[in-house]
């Protein structure tokens, strides 16, 4: 047998001595603040937040669990804090164009009074328009006027009664209409009187009733013109009535703003149409009970003169930073809601609603990619609006020509905001391939690391981790040797005795057990004890499939052999993961050879049961044979490899050295121990390269041992 590195029991696991941990509880460290073996991720991130150029948006990398959500919001805050509060938006009403609502900026906290203001404004508008209408100045002038008219009037019936009288007729108003009758000797002519007239005195009468039928016509012309000379007095007399109250009530508040031109020209317009529509007012009531606008009901009077507090930033202390869990298009970029009554649709701009990106404009925005691109209207909305540096409220229906019902285009406003995605390395990558807007709109990427150094530092680190941890969700005080555990089960996720995970979801799922098992017990500190029974017992709950295969193996119904020697058999060492729970047990390859020229046949490769990488390593595989065997005479050989008792799919290439072996072994007929597994891919040159899961896996094959393989571990 050849020499071999025997590995100590010492060498195969490392464990963490309590002795070099200087605290008995983490009670006595101090919470931890930065981030875990992230240097990296940590100095992009810093100057991420800190350059404030177009495109700098940040895109942090990593798998699930390694805490960049946790890091993103806690460094953005901290960043946040030491920035300006950003604006307060509202939406008002458009006079010129009122389906395209106008969007007017306040610094923060002046957003809230003018709303206030304009509400207060508008009250004042409902009771001092009507009580200007009810005074006895106004009512003295509006008489004079009305009996002018009146005046004017009777003067011109005179001048027609006159005209008539002179022709033989009486003129009377009958049901605004003008009636004439022939008169003799100051009485009405009737009818018997008029049949008895001779033809030449009927004709008279009928010439001078058309006479007066056309002077009454030019009469009624005169009049017309001079009740619209009358009427545009009174409209004049309204208008300066109510242009004076009007004045007096925007003249403070349009010095409070005369420094905003947006502003004023709101106003201006606003106070325009309260002029023009002064009927409004003076049908109210002068007591008026607010809100005034009830969309419930139906009731839309003066809502054109509210205002849509739209974004109030008056709470907040520095920029802002927004965690959107759930990213669809409108929670993203606003919307315009609708109300229905009676079956129809109303909408208004007080019915305007905020995005996300409302919400974090002037600061940070994070976002997981992932859901994002589940909204692929979503992610276009954004790209959009960083491009065009504004956000623009759009009905989706838009996009794809479909509207049901009118809808209303609000002003656009500014966007400076900071974008944060968080994302795994295939979305990354994938973006950054097949997106041209992505590499120009997210220039920062922060790299999460799935492992950290095991190092002094770091595990000191881990222990103060535990310590904040613990403190944040009210867990017992973790003793030394409970710290100690953490930092091996740590290790065991790295796969590395020089390694420390990063998936701290998978640590703080263990740390949690760990309390609740010591609570269980009635303890006051968390011990070692308690975290392998954590450990333990999550095993338990997720390994039925491994307990199935070692029952399988130790009834014989899965046929593997820890012992003896076998010529063209080898057990190699195969990884199951079900997400939830990985585990490695052997599985038997074996080869048969015999005379011919069909090469090396791998039956699974033939059924279509294996992967690429797998087809990969046997074809390395026979490449080794034939540049090690076949230089000078050709490699006359078939053989066929095939894994025993697998009926699914096979992917890796970790079993082409146990492969090559037993195909050696059927070669040269040299038996192969059994009771040594085999595991590792093989290079061209012959080379065993590094190997992965050999934890789960040596693992798996100690417990089949145990269960039915070699006498002297059973048990």
């Amino acid at each position: 047998m050849a020499n071999f590195y025997e590995l100590k029991p010492e060498k195969v696991r490392r464990t963490c001595p309590i002795e070099a941990l200087p605290f008995e509880t983490t009670e006595e460290l101090k919470p931890l603040e930065e981030i875990i073996g992230q240097e990296r991720a940590v100095r992009a991130m810093e100057f991420g937040l800190k350059i404030q150029k177009e495109g700098y948006n940040i895109f942090m990398v990593g798998p699930a669990g390694t805490g960049k959500a946790t890091y993103a919001r806690r460094i953005a805050k901290q960043v946040a804090e030491t920035e300006p509060v950003p604006d307060d938006w509202c939406y008002v009403y458009n006079f010129d164009y009122p389906d395209q609502p106008l969007a007017l900026s306040f610094p923060v906290g002046k957003g809230k009074i003018f709303a206030k203001r304009m509400q207060k404004l508008l009250e004042n508008l409902l009771i001092e328009i009507p009580r200007a209408f009810e005074s006895e100045e106004y009512e003295c002038k509006k008489n004079e006027i009305l009996s002018q008219y009146q005046t004017a009037k009777k003067r011109l019936m005179k001048e027609l009664e006159e005209f008539a009288q002179k022709k033989g007729f009486i003129v009377q108003e009958k049901q605004n209409s003008i009636l004439t009758i022939p008169e003799i000797d100051g009485r009405f002519l009737s009818t018997e009187e008029f049949e008895a007239l001779s033809e030449v005195e009927k004709e008279k009468l009928k010439l001078a009733s058309e006479e007066i039928e056309k002077k009454a016509k030019e009469i009624f012309r005169r009049g017309r013109k001079m009740e619209r000379k009358f009427k545009d007095r009174l409209e004049a007399l309204d208008r300066e009535t109510g242009s004076i109250i009007v004045d007096q009530l925007f003249r403070e508040i349009m010095k409070l703003y005369k420094n905003n031109p947006d502003v004023i020209n709101y106003l201006n317009a606003y106070k325009n149409d309260v002029i023009e529509s002064l009927d409004e007012f003076r049908s109210q009531e002068e007591t008026v009970e607010l809100p005034i606008f009830n969309e419930e009901d139906g009731d839309f009077s003066f809502l054109r003169y509210q205002v849509n507090l739209f974004i109030d930033n008056s709470n907040l202390k520095g920029a802002p930073v927004i965690y959107e869990i759930n990213p669809t298009y409108y929670r993203l970029m606003g919307k315009v809601e609708y109300v229905s009554r009676m079956g129809a649709l109303y909408t208004s701009f007080m019915q305007i609603k905020p995005g996300a990106l409302h919400q974090a404009n002037g600061g940070y925005l994070i976002l997981s990619v992932r859901d994002l691109l589940l909204n692929s209207e979503s992610w276009h909305a954004l790209k959009r609006a960083l491009k065009t540096k504004e956000i623009q409220i759009e009905n989706l229906g838009e996009g794809y020509g479909v509207i049901s019902v009118a809808s209303l285009r609000p002003t656009a406003i500014p966007l400076r905001v900071k974008i944060i995605l968080l994302g795994n390395p295939d979305l990354y990558y994938l973006l950054l391939n097949f997106d041209e807007d992505f590499r120009k709109l997210f220039k920062i990427k922060v790299d999460f690391e799935r492992t950290m150094e095991r190092n002094e530092e770091n595990i000191m680190k881990m222990a103060r981790f535990i310590r904040t941890y613990g403190e944040r969700a009210n867990l017992l005080p973790f003793h030394s040797s409970a710290v100690a555990e953490v930092v091996d089960y740590s290790s065991r996720l790295a796969g590395d005795q020089e390694k420390l995970s990063t998936y701290f979801n998978l640590l703080i799922e263990v740390i949690s057990e760990a309390e609740t098992w010591a609570k269980l017990e009635g303890a006051v500190l968390v011990t070692g004890d308690h975290v392998k029974k954590a450990i333990k017992e999550k095993v338990n709950r997720n390994n039925r499939y491994e307990e199935l295969i070692l029952k399988m193996i130790k009834e014989g119904t899965l046929m593997i052999e820890c012992y003896g020697c076998r010529i063209g058999q080898v057990n190699a060492l195969v990884i199951l993961d079900f997400g939830d729970y990985t585990f490695g047990y052997p599985s038997k390859v074996t080869a048969v050879v015999y005379r011919g020229q069909k090469g090396v046949i791998h039956i699974e490769r033939e059924t279509k049961m294996s992967g690429a990488i797998h087809d990969k390593g046997l074809m390395i595989l026979t490449n080794f044979l034939g540049s090690r065997y076949a230089q000078e005479h050709p490699l006359n050989l078939s053989a066929s490899l095939t894994f025993e008792q697998v009926y699914s799919g096979i992917d890796g290439d970790s079993a082409s050295c146990a492969e090559l072996i037993a195909l050696l072994s059927g070669i040269a007929q040299i038996p192969v121990y059994q009771n040594i597994a085999i595991t590792g891919s093989v290079n061209q040159k012959g080379e065993i390269q590094p190997v992965g899961g050999v934890t789960q896996k040596v693992e798996g094959f100690f417990k089949t041992c145990k269960a039915g393989g070699l006498p002297e571990i059973r048990g």
